[in-house]
């Protein structure tokens, strides 16, 4: 891989454009998936009566995405990609399938729940290669290529998924997705024949694979107890699984991430602190704009497809040779920026606002999102020793999930227990909480330090 200073562009070879090119696709349809179900999620709550399962839907993806990871990224460690990545398109396609069809809540619910399998593994095994494949150098270049590939589905993708409801079915924006997975599969598999994948991790012990599936049980039974739960003991009682469950995940971490205030391990938590506050946020915008304000699914794609372009540019800046020596600053402004967005989002909310200014407090979120996540993902990559990058991915992912299914799940169960406006602020203001306890974990500058 060659560095042209005058184009100031990364030259790859035939195999790495092939690879990239796999991996950006497959990330895109992942993001195309989950920003998608996101704009049509109140039309299918509706249809199917399913409101009572509303933050399950979001809440079952993640934690089959928990059950994936941890089987992906040990198995990609020790014999290489190729088995989970196609065992993650074939579970992806599967729930796509299910989903298009879904004659009741509980089938979508369970529909989710195997694309989350497939979508979770797919997610890291690709992320997962950025590492193996490219050099430290042009990581974060790669990473920002990654992230930007949520562009087009965060350009077209609400809008798209909008339109295909409002005109013709929800359910055709899950069964067009089928033929691009397989796609996206046969692109990175040419381009990893021509790499070699060194088997130096150790497999994975018995006891790791079942403290995984007992922390997706204890996550499953947590959203549960959101789901249906009616008084404060529920959420006591699924607050209490969640951090049971986050020590199981420091339990089976590499032992770079199990030492006494690891900086790896912050990162792990700065990511899934972010992705608790984020989508503690998104979760709701676009029922608020469909069901508050009468928005149609695709006035309520286009509020988020500006939105989007916050998170765009942050990657663009996370991504700059400079900013490998700024990351921490970075977390640090990006957090402020989930902060202000959220709080704007609030007063829009209480004061009965022009619903049109949602659309630029997610400017803010969506920026702030950005540059946490690129920073934190590019750091925990950097400082992962070479093997244990698929251990270290996974544990990443899983702390994303939990930070999904803890942000889902609360909302689910402020939705049946309290009015639409009443819930939605009370859990903006809990994400506001998840901003202030992610500035009080970041990693010291030391840490931050190249080298």
């Amino acid at each position: 891989m060659l560095f042209d200073c005058r184009l100031g562009l990364i030259m790859f070879s035939r195999e790495q454009k092939l690879l990239l090119t796999g991996q950006i696709l497959g990330i895109m349809l992942y993001a195309f998936d989950e920003l998608a179900i996101n704009t049509i999620m109140p039309f299918i709550s509706s249809d199917l009566n399913g409101d009572h399962l509303y933050g399950a839907a979001f809440s079952f993806y993640m934690i089959g995405s928990l059950i994936s990871v941890v089987w992906a990224g040990d198995r990609l460690d020790r014999k290489g990609p190729m088995l989970p990545l196609v065992f993650a398109v074939i579970a992806f396609s599967l729930g796509l399938v299910v989903a298009s069809f879904a004659t009741s809540m509980n089938y979508f619910v369970a529909a989710r729940f195997l694309q989350g399998v497939g979508g979770g593994a797919l997610y890291a095994v690709l992320f997962s290669l950025t590492a193996h494949c490219y050099s430290e150098a042009v990581r974060p270049k790669v990473i920002g290529l990654i992230s930007a590939a949520w562009l087009v589905p965060a350009m077209l993708g609400p809008v798209t998924a909008g339109w295909l409801s409002d005109h013709l079915s929800w359910r055709a924006v899950f069964i067009l997705q089928v033929p691009l997975l397989f796609v996206s599969l046969t692109t990175v598999y040419v381009g990893l024949r021509h790499f070699s994948f060194n088997s130096t991790g150790s497999p994975a012990r018995r006891r790791t694979m079942i403290l995984a599936l007992v922390i997706a049980l204890l996550v499953t039974v947590a959203s549960l107890a959101l789901s249906f739960g009616t008084t404060l003991n529920y959420v006591a009682l699924a607050l209490l699984l969640v951090a049971t469950a986050v020590f199981g995940v420091r339990a089976i971490s590499p032992a770079s991430m199990r030492l006494h205030r690891a900086p790896q391990a912050r990162l792990a938590a700065t990511r899934g602190l972010v992705h608790f506050s984020f989508y503690a946020a998104d979760v709701m915008i676009p029922l608020i704009l469909v069901r508050q304000y009468a928005y149609s699914a695709s006035e309520a794609g286009l509020v988020l497809v500006i939105g989007a372009l916050g998170w765009t540019a942050a990657s663009a800046i996370a991504a700059a040779d400079r900013a490998r020596t700024q990351r921490r600053e970075l977390i640090l402004i990006g957090n402020g920026l989930i902060f202000v967005g959220i709080l704007a989002s609030i007063v829009i909310l209480q004061l009965n606002w022009t619903p049109l200014l949602f659309a630029l407090s997610w400017v803010l979120v969506g920026a702030g999102m950005g540059l946490v996540y690129n920073c934190a993902s590019a750091q925990l990559m950097d400082r992962a020793p070479s093997d244990q990058i698929g251990k270290t991915s996974t544990v990443a992912s899983m702390s994303d999930a939990i930070g999904v299914v803890l942000a889902s799940g609360l909302g689910g169960y402020l939705l049946n227990n309290l009015n639409l406006v009443s819930a939605t602020t009370l859990l903006w203001c809990l994400a506001l909480i998840g901003c202030l306890a992610l500035a009080l974990i970041i990693p010291s500058e030391k840490c931050f330090r190249l080298g």
